[in-house]
C-alpha cells in the first residue's frame, strides 16, 4: 500500500539563537501530490492540520474500511438477487402444490423458500460487515404452475445446479482477487449446495419410482410434510 504523506514545517530556535525551519511528516495511506503541502510557522495553530486530517479521513473512511473490491461487491449483490429469486420460485411451487392437494410437498417448498431468504440475508450481512453496500434489485417473475410434483422437483434440481455454478464462480473470483474473508464465507455455501443437490436428487428419484402409484405419492407427500426447519 502506498503511503500518504502530509508535510509541514515548524519554526524553532537553533543553538546559536537563529531561527530555522524543521520539517516533519505524517504518513496516512496514499501518496500526496507534490503541491499538497501543509506549512506552519511558530504562530500558526495546529488546528488547521487537525482540520485537514479530519476532512481527509472522513472522505476516505469508506475506502479504508472496505474489504470488498467493487467487482466482488457487485457480484455478491447479484447473488443476493439470485437467492431472493430462488425464494420466490419455491414459494410459487409451494402454492401451486397446495392448490393441487399436495399439502406435505407444499410445506416442504415453503420451508425451502424460507431457507433461501436466509441465504440472501447471510450474503447481505457479509456485504455490510466487510464495508460494502447492499443493493437490492428488482426480482424477475418466476414460473407459476407445474403439471406434477415430479415436474416441480425436476426444475428444483435443475435450479440448484445453476445456483451451484454461481457459487463456484463467486469462489473463483474471490480466489483470483485473494479476498480471503469472502472465500471463508463462500465455503459454507459450497458445502450447502452439495446437500441441496443431493436432497433434490433423492426426492426426484423417489417420485420417478412411484410415478404411477397414487398410494406411493400420497405416502411421499406425508413424508415430505414432516420436514422440520
Amino acid at each position: 500500500m502506498q503511503s500518504y504523506s502530509i508535510r509541514f514545517f515548524r519554526t524553532c530556535n537553533s543553538k546559536d539563537g537563529k531561527k530555522q525551519k524543521k520539517e516533519a511528516k505524517i504518513l496516512i495511506s496514499k501518496q500526496v501530490p507534490p503541491n499538497k503541502q501543509v506549512i506552519f510557522d511558530k504562530n500558526c495553530k495546529k488546528i488547521w492540520l487537525l482540520h485537514f486530517l479530519c476532512v481527509f479521513l472522513r472522505s476516505n473512511y469508506k475506502n479504508l474500511k472496505t474489504m470488498l473490491e467493487k467487482k466482488l461487491e457487485s457480484a455478491l449483490n447479484k447473488q443476493v438477487n439470485a437467492e431472493l429469486w430462488s425464494a420466490y420460485l419455491y414459494l410459487s411451487m409451494s402454492y401451486d402444490m397446495d392448490d393441487k392437494g399436495y399439502e406435505g410437498i407444499a410445506s416442504w417448498f415453503a420451508l425451502q423458500a424460507k431457507e433461501e431468504f436466509e441465504h440472501a440475508s447471510r450474503f447481505m450481512k457479509f456485504i455490510g460487515e466487510t464495508g460494502g453496500k447492499v443493493m437490492l434489485m428488482p426480482i424477475e417473475t418466476v414460473k407459476q404452475e407445474w403439471k406434477t410434483p415430479q415436474h416441480a422437483f425436476e426444475d428444483t434440481l435443475k435450479h440448484e445446479k445453476v445456483v451451484t455454478r454461481k457459487i463456484y464462480a463467486l469462489m473463483d473470483m474471490a480466489i483470483e482477487l485473494k479476498n480471503y474473508p469472502t472465500q471463508s464465507m463462500l465455503k459454507w455455501f459450497v458445502d450447502e449446495q452439495v446437500e441441496e443437490e443431493d436432497t433434490a436428487s433423492k426426492i426426484l428419484e423417489k417420485l420417478k419410482k412411484i410415478e404411477s402409484s397414487p398410494a406411493g405419492l400420497y405416502a411421499l407427500d406425508k413424508q415430505l410434510g414432516k420436514r422440520e426447519e
